[in-house]
């Protein structure tokens, strides 16, 4: 099951990339995951995230498993005896005139994902829109 949501903003790749990746600041702005903390930003690393999804918060443990600098990254969360597992791809494109296309899929498989998308589906959609709403807003403040 493929969620994903997508977003042409008025800003260079490199200044989208440069707020994508600046975790220490997603408290200031992300509604969707207001933090995330891993060491260093390489694949492998471990990665520690608090989501907020249908008014609940809740504390996921996930690893990087792509990272192409200034173009996309990935990290993944399992579950224990192949529940679920998630892939959360977010990519950063050039479109003409300068701008960028912001790209993010949730890739989810495991024997009980038809049960996350009743429980969880629209409040996953939603958090992305929220999130990509957020995150154009934040370009436009940093671009001044």
């Amino acid at each position: 099951m493929l969620f994903r949501a997508e977003r042409v903003l008025d800003a260079s790749p490199e200044e989208v990339w440069a707020v994508l990746t600046d975790f220490a600041a997603y408290p200031e702005w992300n509604p969707f995951t207001p933090e995330v903390a891993m060491g260093r930003f390489e694949v492998g690393a471990k990665v520690s995230m608090l989501v907020r999804l249908a008014g609940r918060s809740q504390r996921q443990k996930a690893k990087l498993t792509e990272l192409v600098p200034g173009q996309r990254f990935a990290w993944e969360v399992r579950q224990p005896l192949g529940v679920v597992k998630a892939r959360r791809e977010q990519r950063v494109e050039p479109v003409k005139g300068g701008k960028a296309r912001y790209v993010s899929e949730d890739d989810m498989s495991g024997l009980m994902v038809g049960l996350v998308d009743r429980l969880y589906g629209d409040a996953l959609r939603m958090g992305f829109d929220e999130m990509l709403d957020a995150l154009e807003e934040r370009v436009a403040e940093r671009k001044g």
